[in-house]
């Protein structure tokens, strides 16, 4: 992988961060919903404020006359990974309880359990990331996102989902 690619996707695991951190406040119960979800993502924001802007300066007749673009279809790493991460929700976080020991669910941070979702999903599902590259991500969001002993506890839950899948 190239250097760049690794910057793409580390941004791409960001935005994914953000997208399934903002499903806990607002929960979608179908991918069309997820799909708006991932849309309105926070990065997009600029965009949207652009197009407002263009809008507002656009003569009366100009703005009747365009015809309304259709949103595009949610696409990339990032989409690949809110998508498959709320697909396998379930069992991710059966995976997130054994490995995380004596922490229940409801106990834990959602912000710690939005990384390990992310990096379990990496971990064991996605076949285009090696695992040490899926833990190593998630503690560089964790270092983001949540600091202090976060990181260490992403580390070992990451860390002992992927040892006891190297074993079986």
């Amino acid at each position: 992988m190239s250097k760049g690619r690794n910057a793409t996707r580390h941004s791409a695991r960001e935005r994914a961060f953000q997208v399934l951190y903002s499903l806990f406040f607002s929960p979608c119960q179908t991918l069309e919903q997820l799909e708006e979800a991932f849309r309105n993502r926070p990065d997009d924001d600029a965009a949207l404020e652009e197009l407002k802007r263009q809008a507002a300066e656009a003569s009366p007749d100009e703005s009747e006359v365009q015809a309304e673009e259709p949103l595009p279809e949610p696409e990339g790493f990032d989409w690949d990974l809110v998508k498959g991460v709320w697909k396998h929700e379930a069992e991710i976080d059966e995976l997130v309880m054994r490995y995380s020991r004596h922490w229940r669910k409801d106990r834990m941070g959602k912000i710690e359990l939005t990384i390990l979702r992310i990096g379990v999903y990496e971990t064991l599902f996605a076949e285009d990331v090696p695992p040490k590259v899926a833990i190593d991500e998630a503690v560089e969001l964790a270092k983001s996102f949540a600091g202090g002993a976060a990181v260490g506890f992403v580390n070992g839950v990451l860390d002992a989902a992927h040892r006891d899948r190297k074993r079986a």
